[in-house]
């Protein structure tokens, strides 16, 4: 789902969204929302170093979720992610 998300206007994209019924539609655009929103706030949390709001966030993700939206944010969102992974499993 997320990697049909990054498609835009690719044509395989366009046909797969017309196949969908108007359930699939609304949680594809559930999870757009959900990774805006997540990517606009990590970043801003990196950006003002907030290290324990951003961890609370990068916890409150699923691993595939965090995957997806670790390739969305800069690079100090990233290696903050990272990080805050790390310490999560150790």
């Amino acid at each position: 789902a997320c990697c049909l998300l990054d498609k835009g206007d690719d044509a395989m994209w366009l046909e797969a969204w017309k196949k969908m019924g108007s359930k699939d539609r609304a949680a594809f655009k559930a999870l757009e929302a959900m990774r805006d929103n997540y990517r606009s706030a990590m970043d801003a949390c990196a950006k003002s170093d907030d290290s324990d709001g951003f961890a609370q966030m990068n916890d409150e993700l699923s691993d595939e979720q965090a995957r997806y939206i670790y390739r969305l944010i800069t690079p100090e969102a990233q290696a903050m992610m990272t990080h805050q992974r790390k310490k999560a499993a150790a």
